[in-house]
């Protein structure tokens, strides 16, 4: 809230909220706009706001850095020009309400003059009916909502000087003095120490207390991941601001009815609106992570300034639960980000904060709100009726800033109404006038609502249907924090198939067979009937848990090709679903049959079938592997192949509690199996000298290439790709390595050197520095389940990019290879993996945000042994194979190897934006791969 001093420092908060607006898309301005019922007296008016700013030293006040962007900045004088901060401007011709919300838009938009107090007033004449309206911008440095709440107060004719003179008189609590300012700080650590010892002390009693504050401390200022949203990614600065409302008194009685506040119900309402509004773009989003502000404002604070943090929770939407369900469920997981521990330190931590160069305050921050999907804001309205100047205000709609998420949904209660205010990034949501209309059918839903379900209450995801769970390696847990919208962390392929078998006798496409027959098949997988549910708190890794039935019809898709169907259409078509992120609500696999296809091209009856499976379930040689369970080795479809079903463990599981404390138990127990291994190092001495040896090797590869510069492969990718096959007789191959005396895998290796060289070479780039490829390797063990997640390594291969003969860079290739395989490095690479399994899962989560944005490599490039023999669908064969990986984070260009049937793919996978010149790539291995079959058969 408003704070009353002169020359004073930002508090903590207000210092941060300042600092990040360098970021644009922080940009952290409210809104609020009044509806009146007539035009106010101009002359009244300007009279109120200028006996509000002589009163109220921030409204005559600007912000001023800290020496050299350190420490808090200060409030200093800044003498306001009335005539700019208190505007009067005539609506439109059409005077409606949309053309008020698009001058708000503009101003919400808009950044504030640094050298000029921030706030501004901005009156709308000329309404239908005679009304008008009241815009008030100020920045969230100023003021949170409470506090422009109060300012609001302040101006109404009958209140207004009271509300000022107790605005005036309040005790000034947002001043701390430097002293005890740098004691808070120093606070903070000793409070988690306290702590900390009186579990030593009490370990029982305060566990929780433990456990509670430490992992939100980490969780406030750890990076958000991602947004979830596979449609709300892009963000700009310009914002669309949209309204409604409702009677305050159904709403109430409606959230009553539900078992919840007006809160759960907002709440409820927002994250159901967003799920639809995603299915109205095609999007099948059921899970979303908002920030929500939560104040720790003591009941007599009037004047603290900005008193509040925000607190970011996960939302899921399940389509057939009831609403009032969902509020419980909702109601839950906000009380408890309501309550976190370390909210009571926000302030010393923010305060922290403000240590730092402001640059990385910033960065701090970005990382921290901007994966989240969208803010809901909930503030506490008049319950009075408000005058300004003579014109009563009927409606009072609130535009919180957006920070860094696709939108801001506001609720403030004013009088008799519930006025919901939504403050849209452009760039965002499309339509967003589509979305108020779904909010706007979500709520008159819930009103209509006159009886609750007679259902037990869930207060977990995990709680539903039979419960087999396993906890996901730290490598799983990987691929599924490293994933956004624009890198999908799925393994996949696109296959087609001489699919004419495939069709009815009326020539469609028989679907609903080719359900049937999938679903069949897979009963003997039995990962592709899990679904990845999260630990409450994320206390723990996720675990793969059962789903109770699985909708096929949902998994296994059709999509016709529009005419002719060419080869470049259907590269297109199959990476627009490789794009789309797979529901997490379910279980994380998808397949879509496409047809259409040209029949000059591909023969007739083609059929291409596109394959999605998360990562976090399989890596690419057990995915090769699950291949045996799709398709079969002859024409005649076999029976399904067995795999041990697990037993379902009898009755329901335990609610949350029984979840959490399993979780408390496993990471209870980490320090246990340390020592164990510790114990284990000391009795083999000598096998423990030689996997210092391999991790030491593996770091040294990882050091070696750091610090080489980085090349424009080397940059963000986005959310398009484009794929490009290309293909080579098996047998030349073979023969060609043999020859050069090496393997098929330092060929194409070689292939890619040489691809790599013409490419930065036409993008005038120096081809002397170090280019490095991943090269997974996989630690499958003979006889090792293919259901049992990422078994696999990697190898960092320096690629001799500065060698022009095809021949010597193969030589170069090959003893590297040699050299890492003796020396174990893969190994090494191994156990580092495998101590991630040791650590806690917020390290995981800290580790794998790190990880996305790795320096070390230029290109990933995996080779995956596929079966040499034709495989069969129903008894139709399969004509071509393309393997598909992820692309990095930060990699423009990556290949997959796969061996099929005589033939050796070399599927490049690129970003088109960053690598638009990926046919000079594709030209340069072909011309290697020829050039050292010529020269190996001579």
């Amino acid at each position: 809230m408003l704070g009353f001093g002169a020359g004073d420092r930002l508090n903590p908060t207000d210092a941060t909220l300042w600092e990040i607006k360098r970021d644009p898309i922080l940009r952290t301005t409210i809104v609020a706009v009044a509806l009146l019922d007539r035009s106010p007296d101009w002359a009244r008016l300007q009279s109120t706001v200028v006996r509000s700013v002589e009163a109220l030293p921030r409204l005559r006040q600007r912000v001023h850095d800290g020496p050299l962007g350190f420490g808090r900045p200060l409030w200093v004088d800044a003498h306001p020009e009335m005539a700019f901060h208190l505007r009067r401007v005539k609506a439109p011709t059409t005077g409606s309400l949309r053309d008020v919300l698009d001058i708000g838009g503009v101003l919400a938009s808009q950044e504030f003059d640094a050298l000029r107090p921030m706030w501004e007033i901005e009156l709308v004449d000329g309404l239908a009916h005679g009304r008008a309206a009241l815009l008030l911008k100020v920045s969230h440095a100023l003021t949170d909502g409470i506090g422009g709440v109060a300012l609001l107060r302040a101006f109404d004719d009958r209140s207004g000087p009271t509300a000022l003179a107790e605005l005036q008189t309040a005790q000034l609590h947002h001043e701390t003095p430097t002293l005890e300012f740098l004691a808070g700080v120093v606070r903070t650590p000793v409070d988690l120490f306290s702590i900390a010892l009186g579990a030593g002390l009490h370990p029982f009693q305060t566990i929780g207390s433990v456990v509670g504050l430490a992992g939100s401390a980490v969780r406030l200022l750890s990076p958000a991941g991602p947004p979830l949203s596979s449609l709300m990614i892009d963000r700009c600065v310009d914002r669309w601001l949209g309204a409604t409302d409702v009677s305050l008194e159904a709403f109430h009685r409606a959230a009553q009815r539900a078992g919840g506040t007006i809160n759960d119900a907002f709440v409820t309402i927002a994250i159901a609106a967003l799920a639809d509004h995603h299915r109205r773009f095609g999007a099948d989003d059921r899970r979303f992570r908002i920030t929500m502000p939560v104040s720790f404002r003591a009941p007599d604070d009037i004047v603290a300034g900005n008193q509040w943090t925000p607190a970011r929770v996960v939302l899921d939407v399940h389509p057939n639960r009831h609403p009032y369900d969902q509020l419980r469920r909702h109601r839950s997981r906000l009380r408890s980000a309501a309550h976190e521990p370390a909210i009571g330190i926000s302030q010393r931590l923010a305060a922290a904060l403000q240590q730092l160069p402001s640059a990385l305050t910033v960065g701090i921050v970005a990382g921290m709100v901007k994966g989240c999907d969208a803010a809901l804001t909930d503030v506490p309205g008049m319950q009075d009726p408000l005058t300004i100047a003579g014109a009563s205000v009927h409606r009072l709609y609130p535009f919180a800033p957006a920070g860094g998420a696709a939108l801001n949904i506001g609720l403030m209660s004013h009088v008799e109404s519930a006025c919901v205010g939504f403050n849209v990034d452009r760039a965002a949501v499309p339509e967003p006038a589509e979305l108020v209309a779904r909010f706007d059918e979500r709520l008159h839903d819930f009103l209509r609502r006159r009886r609750r379900r007679a259902t037990a209450e869930v207060e977990d995801s995990e709680a539903a249907g039979p419960f087999v769970a396993e906890r996901l390696s730290a490598l799983d847990t990987s691929f599924l924090r490293m994933e956004s919208e624009r890198t999908p962390m799925h393994m996949g392929g696109l296959f087609v198939i001489d699919g004419r078998s495939l069709f009815a006798d009326d020539g469609t496409f028989d679907i609903e067979a080719v359900r049937r027959h999938v679903a069949e098949r897979i009963a003997a997988a039995p990962r592709l009937h899990k679904a990845v549910k999260e630990t409450q708190f994320e206390l723990a890794r996720p675990r793969c848990v059962d789903v109770d039935g699985l909708d096929i019809n949902h998994h296994v898709e059709h999509l016709q090709l529009p005419s002719p169907g060419s080869r470049e259409q259907l590269l297109e078509a199959c990476e627009e679903v490789q794009m789309r992120r797979l529901s997490r609500d379910r279980p994380l696999f998808s397949f879509t049959f496409i047809t259409g296809l040209d029949p000059v091209e591909f023969g007739t009856g083609a059929v291409a079938l596109v394959e999605r499976i998360h990562h976090a379930l399989l890596d690419g040689v057990s995915g090769v592997e699950l291949l045996a369970v799709l398709f079969d080795p002859t024409r005649e479809p076999g029976p399904s192949p067995a795999t041990e079903q697990p037993e379902p463990a009898s009755g329901r599981p335990g609610r949350s509690q029984r979840t959490v404390a399993s979780a408390l138990a496993e990471q209870l127990h980490e320090p246990v199996e340390i020592v164990r291994l510790g114990l284990d190092a000391i009795r083999h001495p000598r096998r423990t000298a030689d996997r210092i040896q391999a991790v030491a090797g593996a770091l040294d590869d990882a050091a070696s290439s750091f610090g080489g510069g980085t090349s424009s492969l080397h940059t963000p990718v986005g959310r398009h790709r484009r794929l490009l096959p290309l293909t080579f007789d098996l047998g030349a191959a073979h023969a060609t390595a043999n020859a050069l005396g090496g393997t098929v895998n330092d060929l194409v290796l070689t292939a890619l050197t040489e691809g790599l060289r013409a490419l930065v070479a036409e993008r005038g780039e120096p081809t002397d520095r170090a280019f490095h490829a991943l090269v997974p390797v996989s630690t499958r063990q003979a006889g090792m389940d293919a259901q049992s997640g990422n078994k696999v390594a990697a190898l960092l291969v320096e690629l001799p990019v500065n060698v022009s003969e095809p021949a010597a860079a193969f030589a170069a290739v090959r003893d590297q290879m040699v050299i890492l395989k003796t020396e174990h490095h893969a190994e090494g690479v191994e156990l580092l993996l495998d101590a991630g399994n040791h650590l806690p899962a917020v390290a995981v989560d800290l580790i794998s945000w790190i990880t996305r944005r790795q320096p070390f490599a230029d290109l990933v490039a995996t080779n995956l042994p596929g079966p040499p023999l034709p495989l069969y669908f129903r008894g139709c064969p399969i004509t071509e194979m393309v393997p598909i990986v992820p692309l990095g984070f930060n990699l423009t260009v990556s290949a997959a190897i796969l061996s099929y049937a005589g033939e050796l793919v070399v599927a490049l996978r690129a970003d088109p934006d960053a690598c638009p010149d990926l046919d000079i790539f594709a030209e340069a291995i072909i011309g290697a791969m020829e050039q050292l079959m010529a020269s190996a058969a001579a």
